[in-house]
């Protein structure tokens, strides 16, 4: 192509190669878990048995990577270092015939140019291997060295010529998450090798290498959802599908517990998750996701992998026909195991679950028993026939389903703020409440205690006082979640709950305020675990206060002014229903006249 001569001043201007590196490792390392995931990838391609990885200040004072595997000879180890650089590709034909996991040949020289860089590497058989140090971005040293036996790359304060880069960083804690995220997913594609994680001299995860996913699935994400997971293989046309599957009794709360791979590369692709869900839709409630680590493997030459900076997505050339077998491959495969379950309804106002907790008493008043004792110092609950019993009854708890045309008064479900409420006696697991102007109210009595904890939580500005378990509750989860549980073990520890590692991949809650219920103690961690993943941390107090200890049936009149207060003045958690069933006069007066001859 031919540049005209310039006629004017030049705006236009050719970058440095330094500033060109710079821009490059912007795409590439976006935060210590790229230079992780990039240097692991590096490893994996060179033949490696096994590979350690060493953290320090989550990514930010050290990464170091330690291979067993073909190592270079120093013209390849200096080469390297070059933008371009790959012994990955040599064609264009090869571009599209993509098998390896680095072959840009831009990783090294990217985070060699933001960094301080160490390179020791050498064949197998040779005498000496090959020591050079880079400090952001400038050769310093290339020498003879022991030979490691294969490849260590040690880079040491990350970003330090790029501040901009470095304020972007979150905190060490988030930054090790998102490093074992990257070793959890290479370690899952390759169960063939063995992988260890060290933070800080301490042992995130360490796996030895294995013949099957299965073990290396039960030792990455924990014994409990391995036993919820089912294996599935299927070929078809070229396409191949094979991996594990969680059956639908296992769900999360987000699609962290996806593992997706494309011909061994993990990918976020937004057309693959799809179709993987699709097989899910129906047999999981809204809001929950299933856990599995599948594998798709195809010709490279049907694939793109070279349509991201990370290579994180992937584009098909035939997408419509991937999205048909893997739906297809998925759904057959829950369909042969049974997998099924009845959608809860989460979100069903309480009126909806009314007909269920109290359909005992409903039918004992109905068929003209005495009604429910009432409580200590409260007045006499006036007597109904059982006719005005069945028709109020029937009338005010709607039943799931009933269309709004079938209905001429729908109860109201929305809490009661009134000083006069008057306790009148107990309804199976509710309260019998009258108000000052003779409206009745059913009280969800656990929903009151709920509340009144979630109230206190909220308010808590010290640590509740907590017991020591008998036995800790346990909750097997992935070696990120551990550190992410742990990062947390602050904020939990003023809802009065107190947890610690026990294990690379288990949790524990080792002591619980006593107005939690102990025996649910795992559920309660795995519930915090779940709203820590999905970022919402200021719900907590709303979550746990789902696992209150259960009072008596008949609470005193003390508990009960307590518990009716904190439903007159505590806003709803978030996700519980309202409990209250509210019904007024002028709807009483019309069901009584209705049955009058």
């Amino acid at each position: 192509m031919t540049v005209p001569h310039p006629t004017g001043p030049r705006r236009v201007a050719v970058l440095s190669d330094s500033l060109i590196n710079k821009i490059a490792a912007g795409e590439v390392v976006e935060r210590p878990a790229s230079v992780v995931k990039e240097l692991v990838e590096n490893a994996v391609d060179a033949g490696a048995s096994r590979i350690v990885v060493s953290v320090r200040g989550g990514g930010r004072g050290l990464i170091r990577v330690r291979d067993d595997g073909s190592g270079m000879c120093r013209e390849d180890a200096v080469a390297a270092l070059e933008r371009h650089a790959t012994s990955k590709i040599r064609t264009d034909e090869d571009l599209f015939a993509i098998t390896s996991f680095g072959f840009r040949g831009e990783a090294i020289p990217s985070i060699a140019e933001v960094s301080s860089f160490e390179l020791r590497t050498g064949e197998a058989g040779a005498e000496a291997g090959t020591r050079i140090a880079v400090d952001q971005g400038v050769i310093e040293t290339i020498e003879d060295a022991a030979n490691p036996g294969g490849t260590e790359v040690t880079v040491r304060r990350l970003f330090l010529s790029t501040p901009v880069r470095l304020k972007f960083l979150k905190a060490e804690r988030t930054e090790m998450g998102h490093v074992t995220d990257w070793m959890t997913r290479i370690a899952l594609a390759h169960p063939e090798i063995g992988f260890r994680l060290e933070a800080d001299d301490r042992t995130v995860l360490d796996v030895p290498a294995t013949d099957a996913l299965l073990p290396r699935a039960e030792a990455l994400l924990g014994k409990a959802t391995a036993r919820h997971l089912r294996t599935v293989e299927v070929e078809s046309d070229g396409l191949r599908l094979e991996g594990l599957l969680s059956l639908p009794t296992l769900t999360r709360s987000s699609t962290a517990g996806l593992y997706l791979f494309v011909n061994g590369r993990f990918v976020r692709d937004r057309a693959m998750t799809g179709a993987a869900l699709a097989a899910w839709r129906d047999l999981v409630p809204r809001g929950r996701y299933p856990v599995a680590v599948l594998f798709l493997d195809l010709p490279p030459h049907e694939v793109d992998v070279n349509v991201h900076p990370q290579k994180l997505e992937v584009r098909f050339r035939d997408g419509r026909g991937v999205w048909r077998f893997v739906t297809g491959a998925l759904s057959r495969r829950l369909a042969a195991l049974g997998g099924s379950v009845e959608s809860p309804q989460g979100a069903q106002s309480a009126l909806f679950d009314a007909p269920r907790r109290y359909q005992q008493d409903l039918q004992r008043i109905a068929a003209g028993a005495p009604s429910a004792s009432p409580l200590p110092g409260s007045r006499p609950v006036r007597q109904w026939s059982p006719e005005q019993a069945a028709a109020v009854l029937d009338r005010a708890i709607p039943r799931p389903g009933l269309q709004a045309a079938d209905r001429e008064e729908p109860a109201v479900a929305s809490p009661v703020v009134d000083t006069t409420l008057q306790p009148l006696g107990t309804l199976a697991d509710g309260i019998l409440v009258c108000r000052a102007d003779g409206d009745l109210v059913i009280v969800d009595l656990h929903d009151a205690r709920r509340r009144l904890l979630a109230d206190r939580l909220r308010s808590a500005a010290a640590p509740l006082p907590t017991r020591r378990l008998l036995v800790p509750g346990l909750l097997e989860v992935p070696a990120r979640e551990v550190r992410l549980l742990e990062g947390a073990a602050g904020r939990l520890a003023l809802l009065g709950v107190e947890v610690g590692a026990f294990g690379a991949t288990t949790i524990a809650v080792h002591a619980l305020a006593p107005e939690y219920d102990s025996t649910r103690a795992g559920p309660l961690l795995e519930a915090a675990r779940d709203a820590l993943l999905a970022g919402h941390a200021d719900q907590l107090p709303s979550v746990l206060s789902g696992f209150v200890a259960p009072g008596p049936d008949r609470p005193s009149d003390a508990e009960l002014r307590a518990l009716l207060g904190a439903l007159q003045t505590a806003p709803p958690p978030t996700g519980v229903p309202a409990g209250v069933v509210r019904l007024d006069q002028d709807t009483l007066r019309r069901w009584m006249e209705r049955g009058r001859p």
